[in-house]
């Protein structure tokens, strides 16, 4: 065995130990890929979602004896058939004035829609608020907000 043959013979060690390496990372990177790419999926799903979903909210504004319920769609979806239901008694110091519900339709990200509460003294500071809808994702949808008076 002269000089040469020990020369390829290191040669050849090495490239085998560099292809071995090679081998285990690109195994390692197929490994991750696959995890990136479900999570892009799982994130994909998601805004697929979230754009069938609307998003009913309500506030409130105060003013000399009576309150103004702004109800508006937060979502990127149309909430169609928006009902409400306002849990209170008789005694607890609200007096409704006409509100807009079952309301047709709200577009995402529009106005809203708006009613007034007359105040009697020794109301209730805060009321709970169901929100019913149907949107693209889902019939009958539901959100409880609580809105201070």
């Amino acid at each position: 065995m002269d000089f040469s043959d020990i020369i390829a013979l290191c040669a050849l060690a090495v490239s085998l130990t560099l292809g071995l390496i090679s081998l285990f990372q690109n195994r390692k990177l197929n490994k991750q890929q696959k995890q990136i790419n479900a999570i892009i999926l799982v994130k994909e799903e998601q805004e697929k979602t979230n754009q069938k979903r609307a998003i009913i909210e309500a506030s409130s504004i105060t003013q000399k004896g009576s309150t103004i319920i702004k109800v508006y769609n937060k979502g990127n979806a149309i909430a169609r058939n928006v009902r409400m239901k306002f849990p209170y008694d008789h005694n607890d110091g609200l007096l409704f004035r006409d509100p807009p519900f079952p309301y047709i339709q709200l577009n995402p990200k529009a106005q809203g829609t708006e009613f007034c509460i007359n105040l009697v003294n020794g109301h209730i500071e805060q009321v709970n608020i169901k929100f019913i809808w149907d949107d693209e994702f889902a019939n009958n949808n539901e959100i409880t907000q609580t809105l201070t008076i």
